[in-house]
């Protein structure tokens, strides 16, 4: 779902912030952890937002989502790289 987008706006605005976030985390962990962090994260993110929409979804506000796509979670992951290095 990390490599999913929804419109037009979503796919330009995410494409800003790994713009942004990207070369900062290739220069801190190199390129290829990048991408791990980057994939890891989605795959983690993905699963904390579908696994309580599939058997919790009826609780208001850890309900979760049937379903998800975009590159939240993954951009959030890169984010949270910086911030541990920093």
């Amino acid at each position: 779902a990390g490599w999913l987008h929804a419109g037009l706006i979503h796919i330009v605005l995410n494409m800003l912030w790994i713009r942004q976030l990207a070369p900062a985390v290739a220069e801190l962990y190199g390129p290829g952890r990048m991408v791990i962090v980057y994939t890891l994260a989605g795959v983690v993110g993905f699963t904390f937002t579908s696994v309580p929409g599939r058997y919790i979804g009826f609780l208001p506000l850890i309900g979760g989502a049937q379903l998800s796509l975009g590159a939240s979670a993954p951009i959030f992951g890169l984010l949270g790289a910086l911030v541990y290095y920093g």
